[in-house]
């Protein structure tokens, strides 16, 4: 599988992902294209948080790969100027699912509420 960069958006105001993967200015996501220009092992080495499509209600969304506990919009959006982010996603921003209630790790706002696992 090969990634594509994304730019995280956020909102002004207070951050509401309650900790979510992408209220951290500091990290880099990617999201699944075919002829994306990273590879699996690039992603791996670098540390990157990849971003996994899936649907609600007819709408894409993308979601932290190896998110635990049930996920929702948590008010940040991805984009890529890039021709292979909108043949694949659409021509707008995509709503990142990464604010998760109710499990210990939400609940603690010095720890992220978001694991993830590499899967081979």
């Amino acid at each position: 599988m090969n990634y594509l960069t994304v730019n995280v958006y956020r909102r002004a105001g207070p951050d509401c992902t309650n900790n979510g993967a992408t209220s951290n200015t500091n990290t880099t996501f990617v999201v699944p294209v075919t002829d994306g220009h990273i590879t699996s092992d690039q992603v791996e080495e670098s540390g990157f948080v990849i971003l996994t499509p899936g649907e609600l209600g007819g709408q894409t969304n993308l979601s932290p790969m190896g998110l635990v506990g049930h996920q929702m919009f948590g008010g940040n959006f991805v984009y890529s100027c890039d021709s292979r982010f909108s043949r694949t996603y659409g021509h707008s921003p995509v709503a990142v699912h990464d604010r998760v209630e109710g499990s210990d790790l939400a609940s603690d706002p010095t720890k992220p509420a978001y694991i993830i696992k590499m899967e081979a």
